[in-house]
């Protein structure tokens, strides 16, 4: 990790008593393991945002359970899971997430502070809009 930009540090290791070869001595890669992810184990999510976030992680992700402070790219995250994890998380919740605010804050805790700051700003925001139908409905009530 000291000699490599991050993205090119290997976020799974397999240890192996020897690499399948083939008749020819090369290394048969289709007899690989595959690599599987795990969650570090940490705290556990406690809000339910996080456990949204840390659902839609282990889904994406293809692992078993994701901790609170897990970073999705040390769980084997690329560029296309972020977009498929953000996509995943606005639709859930009604809001715009980019994938930029993933790699920004690449944590479950992280994602799920920002998705709550989203949500926030997007009531504040329609309490504010006079079209809105919260408003409309608001107006016409107090006017009978």
């Amino acid at each position: 990790a000291d000699r490599l930009p991050e993205y090119m540090v290997p976020t799974r290791y397999v240890t192996l008593d020897a690499l399948p070869l083939t008749v020819a001595g090369k290394v048969e890669r289709k007899r690989l393991p595959a690599p599987v992810a795990e969650g570090t184990g940490g705290a556990e999510p406690s809000t339910p945002m996080e456990k949204s976030v840390a659902a839609v992680f282990a889904e994406v992700l293809g692992v078993a359970s994701v901790g609170r402070d897990d970073d999705f790219f040390r769980l084997g995250g690329h560029s296309l899971a972020v977009t498929r994890a953000a996509l995943r998380l606005s639709e859930e919740h009604g809001v715009g997430l980019t994938a930029q605010v993933v790699f920004a804050r690449p944590t479950v805790a992280g994602v799920a502070e920002s998705l709550e700051t989203l949500l926030w700003a997007a009531a504040g925001s329609a309490a504010r809009n006079p079209d809105s139908p919260g408003t409309t409905a608001e107006r016409e009530e107090g006017e009978l």
